[in-house]
């Protein structure tokens, strides 16, 4: 995904397919980020949800918008969404 511009500095992003299932069981993925905003006030959040892109009828503004979904990152913080908490 690209920003473009004039976009908000928040946004969420969805994989069109699931993530696949190891052997062990874990899935994982990655990602390259290749600039940042230096006037950003917040940083990179990154997490999973349950949901699949049909899910959605328009992407919420913000991740923690999503049900459910489970977060990591920004100033440190981590967002549970089965308990619809933040902590740090």
């Amino acid at each position: 995904a690209t920003k473009v511009d004039g976009a908000q500095s928040q946004c969420v992003v969805v994989s069109a397919e699931p993530l696949e299932r190891r052997s062990s069981g874990s899935v994982v993925f990655s990602l390259s980020v290749q600039a940042v905003d230096a006037n950003s006030a917040e940083g990179l959040g990154v997490g999973f949800t349950t949901q699949g892109p049909d899910a959605f009828g328009k992407l919420p503004d913000s991740a923690d918008d999503v049900r459910p979904s489970w977060l990591a990152g920004f100033d440190g913080a981590t967002w549970d969404g089965a308990t619809g908490r933040w902590s740090l």
